[in-house]
């Protein structure tokens, strides 16, 4: 078992998922997740 991570379609948010494997039911969801930092450009010259 490993948790692993995603982002949604908008990319805002990084969600968790535990993965068992390939069979049915092998990636199920905390429920948790983080938002996800856009990038600013005047931070990455830093």
């Amino acid at each position: 078992m490993k948790v692993a991570e995603r982002p949604n379609k908008k990319g805002d948010k990084i969600f968790f998922y535990f993965d068992y494997g390939r069979k049915k039911g092998g990636k199920i969801a905390t429920g948790i997740f983080i938002y996800a930092c856009p990038r600013q450009p005047d931070r990455e010259k830093v």
